[in-house]
């Protein structure tokens, strides 16, 4: 179907129409998708961009709208289903073009007054959704950026931000459907979970981008911290990879989403003012807590369960990676947290040791490595001396 420049709903259509549903879900085999990335059907996607471009302009606000609602639509229809973990690279290069074009396509609402009052009326939600919907080909953009800031703003001033994060954040649990599908004894059926697993991650990693963006926002930051809490909770558990399989480590890379919320938090407070300070100091003293939880045997979330352990590494690694850039007012409660993290005995405080050193030795030369790092060195004097202080433990008499 070719589009004209008056035919914003045929124009959309093209663009999807250049990346199959069967595709983009993997309906088809993978062959299938290498030989589409080297067609002239997907080398032309560019152009009918252009062209929708060129329709989106020229059409009224109902059409637009329909247009919009199309590409949502059709968005939804090819969020990424079944398949192996982790996602082949072509899967991922089609989401990739897919999820570029649906960002420029957005964009170009905003070039005119009226079509941006489109795209920010009842549509601002639907097209959050149907973005992170296909969020597995998310790519940084300048235009991704400027479309967020806006959508994230309007849905702020309308109160509609917190129930959109909060239905992204909480998906069902993707290692709970792997876990039940493996139990159920088809590979085939485990696979097919795992593809979910790495789409619902997406999703939540987008939510989260979302979230700490909104703290740097005026009109979206107030959702946000009425909730802050909860989305901290489950940005922590969400840290999986090696650590959610007993692989060890801090979480690496997948600490990210909730490092990006957490300094985003602590950046948006003022800590001269008392009240903002208090609430900094609390978020100190919840991520002191969810470190203990893990090292307690329970989890980030207060239960106990499996991955206590990786939450706990986790939650040390973040709270470790606060010291370099912290405010100093937050400082004295830091420092006093990460010594009792790194003084718990056992394993845990081998864990905690090895990342309190990587996190001092990461910070930047100055004044601030320079006092981490005596306060480091008299830290493990007191605790080799404490070490060498332990009485040996008698044996309990016998009856």
């Amino acid at each position: 179907m070719t589009a004209t420049s008056s035919d914003a709903v045929g124009a959309v259509h093209a663009v999807l129409a250049a990346f199959p549903v069967e595709l983009c879900t993997r309906a088809a085999p993978d062959e299938a998708v290498a030989a589409h990335l080297q067609s002239v059907a997907y080398r032309e996607a560019p152009l009918l961009v252009r062209s929708a471009a060129a329709a989106f302009g020229a059409s009224d606000s109902v059409t637009l709208a329909a247009a919009l609602s199309q590409l949502h639509e059709g968005l939804h229809r090819r969020a990424a289903w079944p398949g192996a973990t982790p996602p082949p690279a072509r899967l991922l290069e089609l989401l990739r073009s897919l999820f570029l074009c649906a960002v420029l396509l957005h964009h170009e609402c905003l070039a005119t007054t009226s079509s941006t009052s489109v795209l920010v009326g009842d549509l601002a939600a639907p097209c959050l959704a149907s973005l992170a919907a296909i969020a597995l080909g998310a790519v940084a953009l300048p235009q991704l950026e400027v479309l967020e800031e806006l959508l994230l703003s309007h849905l702020g001033e309308r109160g509609a931000l917190q129930p959109l994060l909060l239905e992204l954040v909480h998906a069902p649990a993707p290692r709970a459907a792997a876990a039940a599908a493996a139990a159920a004894g088809s590979s085939a059926d485990a696979a097919a979970a795992g593809v979910l697993s790495a789409a619902a991650d997406a999703r939540r990693r987008l939510a989260f981008r979302w979230a700490a963006a909104c703290l740097a926002l005026p009109a979206a930051a107030p959702q946000l911290w009425p909730v802050l809490h909860a989305l901290l909770d489950a940005s922590l558990l969400s840290v999986r990879a090696a650590d959610a399989d007993g692989g060890g480590g801090g979480g690496g890379a997948d600490l990210a989403p909730c490092a990006d919320l957490l300094h985003s938090a602590l950046r948006s407070l003022r800590v001269e003012v008392p009240l903002e300070l208090e609430a900094a100091l609390g978020l100190v003293a919840w991520l002191h807590s969810r470190c203990l939880d893990g090292l307690d045997g329970r989890n980030c979330g207060g239960a106990a369960g499996a991955r206590a352990p990786s939450c706990a590494d986790a939650g040390c690694a973040l709270l470790f990676s606060l010291l370099p850039s912290v405010r100093e007012p937050l400082l004295p409660p830091l420092l006093s947290a990460a010594r009792q993290l790194a003084s718990v005995g056992g394993a845990a405080e081998s864990r905690c040791a090895l990342l309190l050193r990587e996190s001092v030795c990461g910070c930047p030369i100055g004044e601030r490595k320079q006092a981490l790092t005596g306060w480091l060195m008299e830290l493990r004097a007191e605790l080799a001396q404490r070490d060498q202080q332990e009485p040996v433990r008698a044996l309990p008499p016998a009856n």
